[in-house]
């Protein structure tokens, strides 16, 4: 499924699930966002926090919050640079907004 091309006050990245390095267009990796509305975190859950909330070491484009949040998704940036959803990283999967 294509999802597109970010807003033009976000961005994304395609990262290699085990390591901080992003992946060349058209490799499969974990989607990951940065933009004006990212959130500052999980309410009360600062573990959680911790592991997806992660420093932008990149320097996005359009990320004032200096944060990368890595979304556990599977994706790659088609030829035509949209993100293309390739399902979860993880074997979980969400039932009415539950994971």
């Amino acid at each position: 499924m294509t999802l597109g091309t970010p807003l033009p006050t976000y961005s994304a990245v395609i990262f290699d699930p085990n390591e901080n390095r992003t992946l060349a267009p058209g490799e499969m990796g974990e989607i990951d966002i940065g933009g004006i509305g990212l959130a500052a975190g999980y309410v009360n859950r600062d573990d959680l926090t911790e592991q997806v909330f992660v420093d932008d070491f990149l320097g996005m484009d359009n990320n004032p919050s200096g944060r990368i949040y890595r979304t556990g998704d599977l994706g790659r940036i088609n030829g035509d640079d949209e993100i293309e959803y390739h399902g979860r990283i993880d074997t979980r999967g969400k039932i009415r907004g539950y994971r």
